[in-house]
């Protein structure tokens, strides 16, 4: 089953997130509101959101500090900006950093339902892609190892989100392979037991262990699914 859409509202102050829930309940997504960054952080983990709208200034991590965390995670998160600071500098320093809006306070609100209805088609875009990869992945897959989905993985924990081609849970492994010099290759992956769709870590790729490399692909996987 797929995700549902996620709208993410972060401002610390209350009566904006519920005046912006208000405005996008009539889209097709769930508006999930948080009054800081590390709120916000803790409720998703290494799942996105569908879109996220980011006040400019708030304590602890403001907008752009939250905006360059998601960027350094490789995160790729619409993200729409809206902030009472009209300032130039800081609306460069948003869109350079990959936002696809800036508005300021009090906002239009015909001008926000356009901008987050844009970014849920641009993440849905986006999402369509990866499945496609996907299922020329797993088709590869099974055409060059087509033993590779009834392996003797591990099974993966509960944390583990269903194969978004097939809906079967998947399984996952990891390991050490030593180089010509002598040197750690730490690996996972991440198998689909039914149709055979696979992420791993590439072999360039280096990890402090085959539990950090296996970390790392159910980040992997759990985005994509």
């Amino acid at each position: 089953m797929t995700p549902a859409k996620v709208i993410a509202i972060v401002d610390d102050n209350e009566s904006v997130g519920r005046a912006l829930r208000r405005i996008l309940r009539s889209l097709p997504a769930e508006v999930r509101v948080f009054t800081s960054a590390g709120e916000f952080l803790k409720a998703f983990g290494d799942r996105d959101p569908s879109v996220l709208i980011l006040d400019l200034q708030m304590p602890e991590m403001d907008g752009l500090q939250l905006q360059q965390h998601l960027r350094n995670e490789n995160r790729e998160v619409p993200i729409i900006f809206i902030t009472a600071r009209d300032d130039e500098e800081l609306r460069k320093q948003a869109i350079g950093g990959g936002a696809l809006g800036f508005l300021t306070k009090p906002f239009d609100k015909k001008a926000v339902l356009s901008l987050v209805a844009d970014a849920l088609k641009q993440t849905e875009s986006r999402k369509s892609q990866l499945r496609l990869v996907g299922r020329l992945t797993s088709g590869l897959v099974k055409l060059v190892r087509p033993q590779l989905a009834h392996e003797d993985l591990d099974f993966a924990l509960g944390d583990m989100l269903p194969c978004p081609f097939c809906g079967s849970h998947p399984r996952s492994d990891k390991g050490t392979n030593i180089d010509l010099r002598g040197r750690a290759r730490h690996y996972a992956r991440v198998v689909c037991p039914r149709c055979g769709a696979m992420i791993s870590t590439d072999r360039d790729e280096e990890f402090a262990s085959a539990a950090a490399a296996e970390a790392e692909i159910r980040r992997r996987w759990n985005r994509r699914a």
